[in-house]
């Protein structure tokens, strides 16, 4: 088990926390726990948060699927997102990737829905407009909605992540 304990400043004073960390056979991470710490009391400066959680030199294949499970213990606007490094200096949240639920997988995007005390299960299919470029990092983000933040109480959020792979034809790569 690897404990990681990070204080970061995200417009709120955020406390990150994973744990256990556990690496599949493809170097992909599964079963993750972020936790994020709401101080509104805080001095802030910035309003997003992303997490490297592998490291892959992977090159993104017509029919690439990034899938995970995602679960909110708590609501909160712009968490329970992946995102990608890309070899070329660009991001995943930037290429207009959407998911099978039409949603744009950019992580300002709102879960709250879909993953708020349920697992939700989500395709992102990254193959439609990243074939050819290549991820070297996978992270774990969230980017909170700044004009909500006077709603968020004082507290730890939490988020589970899980079954995080790229798949092609249902074939695990």
């Amino acid at each position: 088990i690897i404990s990681l304990f990070l204080t970061l400043v995200l417009l709120l004073t955020v406390t990150a926390g994973l744990s256990p960390l556990k690496a599949n056979a493809d170097g992909l991470a599964a079963g993750l726990r972020l936790e994020l710490k709401v101080d509104k009391a805080a001095d802030a400066t910035l309003s997003f948060y992303f997490l490297n959680i592998a490291d892959l030199n992977y090159v993104v294949q017509p029919g690439d699927v990034l899938e995970y499970d995602v679960m909110m213990e708590n609501p909160l606007h712009g968490v329970g997102h992946m995102d990608a490094a890309l070899d070329n200096g660009g991001w995943l949240r930037d290429c207009g990737v959407m998911d099978t639920d039409g949603s744009n997988c950019h992580p300002m995007g709102d879960l709250r829905s879909r993953a708020y005390q349920k697992i939700y299960h989500r395709n992102m299919l990254i193959g439609d407009k990243m074939a050819g470029k290549t991820i070297d990092k996978v992270q774990l983000a969230a980017h909170p909605d700044a004009n909500a933040y006077e709603q968020y109480e004082n507290g730890v959020y939490t988020v589970y992540y899980n079954n995080i792979r790229i798949t092609n034809n249902g074939e695990t790569k």
